[in-house]
């Protein structure tokens, strides 16, 4: 099979991921508009924390929905399958197993050793969770919020 047939068979393949993983958020977008009934202190925090987890299970899910379209609209404009680091052809093992990959595995473990990665380019919440769950809760008093008089 030649370059050429293999990219459209991976562009017919990306088309479809791309339409599951709309319909899949569009679905679960709709599923949080339910209300939610109030229990117990147990019922409450039992909702909360699925909540959290709808809310990145949905953030992950946009973040590959948005590498799909990066890797389509390259396909369109003809640079899909180049390496974004050296501008070398990703080979096509590597994009068949990892078909939005915008790097080859050279750059793509030199930008893990050193801890970057193009999605952190944009926003790293994964890491502004971490940190922020990291944090002790402390307590406040009044004198801490500054209030106008």
């Amino acid at each position: 099979m030649s370059r050429k047939e293999a990219l459209q068979k991976l562009y017919d393949r990306l088309l479809v991921e791309r339409n599951d993983l709309r319909r899949k958020l569009a679905a679960e977008a709709g599923l949080n508009d339910l209300p939610s009934s109030r229990g117990d202190f147990a019922d409450v925090a039992n909702a909360d924390v699925e909540n959290e987890l709808s809310q990145q299970l949905k953030a992950m899910g946009s973040r590959e929905l948005a590498q799909i379209e990066k890797a389509l609209h390259s396909m369109r404009e003809g640079n899909y399958g180049n390496c974004e680091g050296c501008n070398k052809a990703i080979p096509i093992t590597r994009l068949k197993a990892v078909p939005d990959a915008a790097t080859c595995i050279e750059c793509q473990t030199k930008q893990e050793e050193l801890g970057y990665t193009a999605e952190q380019a944009e926003a790293d919440w994964e890491s502004a969770f971490r940190n922020e769950s990291s944090m002790s809760d402390r307590e406040f008093s009044m004198n801490d919020i500054e209030i106008d008089r």
